[in-house]
């Protein structure tokens, strides 16, 4: 067939004798055919929802490079896995993968392309993790990923946490008793728990199904804020940490920067998180009812810009602030001085700094000058 060439750094010294192995499979030519069964579990939980989607595949012809999907775009996925599996189903050794990637929103799904690292024969598993990119509305719909070529036999679930949803209208799902689910009960991450019942459902052929939940309202959690911005005169960059607590395990915290763009999140409690235009959505790790996590972030400025600075506290989207504090720091040869802070209570801070806390609720952002010392 057509040539294929092969290029390959051999070391610093291009003189120097190494020996080079090739190696290929002999197979089928063309693409794998592979067949495929899934299960896709909803879990509803108080603040949140999260699907796992768990795909089981038998290589009937060569050898797969990898697999594809299609995620809902109102989804994000925070996790990927592949293992091996034994002729019953039952997982083995983990598949490594090379990459996995989301492309842009085509007709209301993200194609998702999962890599491995060396073709795979045989029984291999798929598992996504997905959740929202926004909290649950009062009446939200719920839709499940799906495998390109679609799987030749499906069933999804439903599972809600205490009685937080209710489950409306199913459009394009048939009923299923629970025991074609249980045939996944191998695959561990979906938690298929006897004593937490799961409802099943079959898609109609040709129909993207969908379930469709009122949630009933939580208490909001509460939040401490701490925004500490760093000022110079044609750059302006950010740190700080958002404290939150909450009644019930909360699997998303949702906060914005005002003015500036955030890169980097971190903290032991930190899951995944992401950024959607001015609103960084952070997934927390099951079952935490409270922790801290820091972020950091920059908002250039031009240069000749005023050298007066709007200071905003990060905002928590859908929480209690049961406080806030802001700090504005100056670069090397300039000084920070107040120059609106209506609603702040200054704080004790070193010379030539700005220290304040919201003594009101929802105060508006306090502005500080940059003068030269």
């Amino acid at each position: 067939g057509a040539p294929v060439a092969l290029e390959a750094d051999l070391g610093a010294d291009p003189a120097a004798p190494k020996p080079v192995h090739l190696r290929w499979r002999e197979g089928a030519g063309g693409a794998a055919v592979l067949r495929a069964r899934e299960a896709c579990v909803w879990e509803v939980r108080e603040g949140g929802a999260e699907l796992t989607a768990a795909y089981l595949v038998r290589v009937e012809q060569g050898a797969a490079a990898g697999a594809r999907f299609e995620v809902p775009a109102e989804l994000e996925v925070l996790r990927v896995a592949a293992r091996a599996l034994d002729a019953a189903d039952r997982p083995g050794p983990a598949v490594p993968l090379r990459d996995w990637a989301l492309a842009p929103e085509q007709a209301g799904f993200r194609p998702l392309r999962v890599d491995f690292q060396t073709p795979v024969t045989g029984r291999f598993a798929v598992v996504l993790e997905c959740a929202p990119r926004r909290p649950l509305a009062r009446q939200s719909a719920l839709r499940f990923a799906r495998m390109v070529p679609a799987a030749a036999e499906s069933v999804y679930g439903f599972r809600a946490a205490g009685a937080l949803a209710e489950l409306g209208e199913r459009p394009g799902l048939i009923d299923l008793p629970p025991e074609p689910l249980r045939e996944f009960a191998p695959v561990s991450d979906l938690n298929l728990d006897p004593n937490a019942p799961v409802r099943a459902f079959k898609p109609v052929p040709g129909a993207a199904g969908e379930l469709r939940v009122s949630v009933r309202a939580a208490d909001p959690p509460t939040a401490r804020t701490r925004t500490v911005w760093h000022l110079g005169p044609a750059r302006a960059d950010a740190s700080g940490s958002v404290a939150w607590a909450a009644k019930e395990p909360l699997p998303l915290v949702e906060f914005a920067v005002p003015g500036a763009r955030v890169l980097e999140v971190r903290g032991p409690d930190v899951r995944a998180w992401n950024r959607t235009d001015d609103r960084v959505q952070v997934w927390l790790r099951p079952g935490a009812r409270e922790g801290t996590f820091e972020w950091s972030a920059t908002a250039d400025r031009a240069k000749g810009e005023a050298l007066d600075f709007g200071a905003p506290p990060a905002s928590v989207f859908g929480a209690k602030v049961a406080q806030a504090e802001v700090r504005a720091r100056a670069a090397d040869g300039f000084a920070v001085r107040p120059e609106r802070a209506r609603g702040w209570q200054p704080l004790p801070a070193p010379p030539d700094e700005f220290w304040a806390r919201a003594a009101a609720p929802d105060p508006p952002p306090p502005r500080v000058l940059l003068v030269p010392r």
